[in-house]
C-alpha cells in the first residue's frame, strides 16, 4: 500500500473521489496533524456516513480503485468485463507509467482520466 507524500498529495486532490466516498472498516486513511501524517487502518466500532473528520484523508487501495471502474449494476463481473478493463488499463499504463511510481497511483490515475477526464500533473488534476 502506497502512502508516500507523492500518493497523499494526488489523493488530496482527487476530491471527486474522496466526498463519495463512505468510511468503512479496513479503510486506510492519513491523519494530518501539525502539518504531519500518520497513517492508520480504519476500525470503528460503529461506521457512519457522517463520520469524516476534517483531518483525515482517505487511502484508497489498488481493489478499491479498480471496484470503481466495475458497472455496479451487473451482480456478476464476467472474465469479459475484467479483460477489457485491464486490456484499457494496459494501453494507460503504457503511456503514463515511468510518472508514476506505485500501482495507487497508477491506478488512480487511471481512476480520474476513466472516470472525471482528468490526468495528474505533478501537482493538481487538470481537466482535459
Amino acid at each position: 500500500m502506497d502512502y508516500g507524500n507523492d500518493y497523499i498529495l494526488m489523493c488530496t486532490e482527487a476530491e471527486e473521489i474522496q466526498k463519495e466516498h463512505i468510511l468503512a472498516n479496513g479503510d486506510f486513511e492519513v491523519r494530518l496533524t501539525y502539518g504531519r501524517g500518520q497513517v492508520e487502518v480504519h476500525h470503528h466500532r460503529e461506521i457512519t456516513a457522517y463520520y469524516k473528520p476534517d483531518n483525515h484523508l482517505w487511502l484508497p487501495r489498488q481493489d478499491q480503485l479498480q471496484e470503481m471502474l466495475i458497472n455496479e449494476s451487473d451482480e456478476d463481473v464476467t472474465a469479459d468485463a475484467i479483460t477489457k478493463l485491464l486490456e484499457y488499463f494496459n494501453d494507460f499504463a503504457l503511456s503514463v507509467c515511468p510518472q508514476f511510481t506505485s500501482m495507487e497511483q497508477l491506478w488512480l490515475a487511471f481512476c480520474m482520466k476513466s472516470l472525471y477526464s482528468k490526468t495528474w500533473d505533478g501537482e493538481a488534476w487538470k481537466t482535459n
